[in-house]
């Protein structure tokens, strides 16, 4: 997506420390189109400050314009949000970018991505149930997961807790 969006060829990606020096993004890039030119940026608090429900803190805001204007500073065209957290912070990244700026964040993407899968494999398409209930199974049923899970899917959720062995 951000090879299709950058006019530039220059696309910021804001990401967890493991992912950053994994070095994925840029040898993707490469792969795809080694005319774009990466410009990383670790984001160590930005999971826990998701995760504690501090995304409303003037801290954040802070936090956030401190990992950005590197970025900003290298005139992207584009940023990727390379963590699931990220998506939550979305709006506040809006507010200090250009507007010019495109925003490529994971939970649009994949919604995107699966449906063009979908559209293209038909048998998998049509086992598909449609409008049938949705549950959220999970190993740790806490609190957080339950507030976590409603932030993320944009609504309250009622998980079950499942014993895999």
């Amino acid at each position: 997506m951000a090879i299709k969006l950058t006019k530039d060829n220059r696309v910021g990606i804001i990401a967890t420390e493991a992912t950053i020096h994994s070095g994925t993004f840029e040898r993707e890039f490469k792969k795809l189109n080694p005319k774009i030119k990466c410009f990383l940026n670790a984001c160590p608090l930005l999971v826990p400050i998701v995760e504690t429900g501090q995304q409303n803190s003037k801290m954040t805001n802070l936090i956030l314009k401190k990992y950005l204007k590197p970025l900003i500073k290298k005139d992207i065209d584009s940023l990727i949000l390379g963590c699931t957290h990220y998506s939550l912070l979305e709006d506040k990244i809006r507010k200090i970018l250009n507007q010019n700026i495109n925003i490529i964040s994971e939970d649009k993407i994949i919604a995107i991505k699966l449906e063009d899968y979908l559209e293209r494999h038909l048998v998998i398409k049509n086992k598909i149930t449609k409008n049938s209930r949705i549950r959220f199974l999970t190993t740790d049923l806490s609190d957080k997961f339950k507030t976590m899970g409603s932030q993320f899917f944009g609504k309250a959720i009622f998980p079950e807790k499942v014993i895999i062995s």
